[in-house]
């Protein structure tokens, strides 16, 4: 009787995971490249590194127009089809979304906060977790003026570092949560400007919502650079 050999083990080494900079350098110098290298990998069925190489159009080209409508459309697809980032609680970045308003806003501005600082947790892929945080002032003392919220973001404790604070006015038919959605968007383009310059977060579009421009415009490799430089003594 034949007896079949006992199979023998790969002696490859398995492929090492993707780092979440992945790809960062042949976006730099190369990234005609990358879009080509975005196509094989989907089509291979490699979604986690084809949604890295289409992040890296993203945050680390120069591209617009069209050129950047296609990661865009690439990054909303791809999200369905890969698992959290950071998968674990206890590992994310901790930071806090502030808000500041007089006690007679706060009922309609404390909701939206809440919702945003969810929608930037879930954006980030697990990443971050954004909690937020009301500051209540003294009420208007007139009633006709739109009140003033102050929207900032800062690391996990009272001392960490902090963004700059940006002021808006709402009247009553502009939609709070689009609005405070923009605001906390330029802050991160602000931040990041300052603290990753390679980093960039592409303006939004007007048909974007909260969802599209936090999922789609900033990379996971930008909220990890937003929660680690709001977390760093050096900031």
């Amino acid at each position: 009787m034949e007896i079949d050999p006992a199979p023998t083990a790969d002696p490859r080494p398995a492929p090492a995971p993707p780092r979440l900079a992945e790809y960062l350098e042949l976006a730099r110098d190369a990234p005609g490249k990358l879009v080509e290298l975005a196509a094989d990998l989907e089509a291979q069925g490699d979604f986690q590194r084809a949604l890295l190489a289409h992040e890296r159009m993203i945050d680390s080209t120069t591209v617009t127009g069209d050129a950047l409508a296609s990661p865009l459309q690439a990054v909303r697809r791809l999200r369905a089809k890969v698992p959290q980032w950071n998968a674990r609680p206890e590992g994310a970045l901790v930071i806090t979304l502030h808000a500041g308003t007089g006690e007679d806003n706060a009922a309609r501005i404390e909701p939206v906060i809440g919702r945003l600082a969810a929608e930037m947790s879930r954006t980030s892929s697990g990443i971050l977790s954004v909690r937020p945080r009301i500051h209540l002032g003294p009420a208007r003392t007139h009633g006709d003026l739109p009140p003033p919220v102050a929207i900032w973001l800062g690391g996990a404790g009272d001392s960490s570092p902090t963004t700059l604070v940006r002021s808006l006015t709402m009247g009553g038919d502009d939609d709070p949560e689009t609005e405070i959605a923009l605001t906390i968007l330029e802050i991160l383009t602000d931040h990041l400007s300052q603290q990753q310059p390679s980093l960039r977060i592409p303006p939004h579009a007007a048909a974007d919502d909260s969802g599209g421009m936090f999922a789609e415009r900033i990379t996971r490799l930008a909220w990890e650079m937003a929660g680690s430089t709001l977390n760093s003594p050096d900031s």
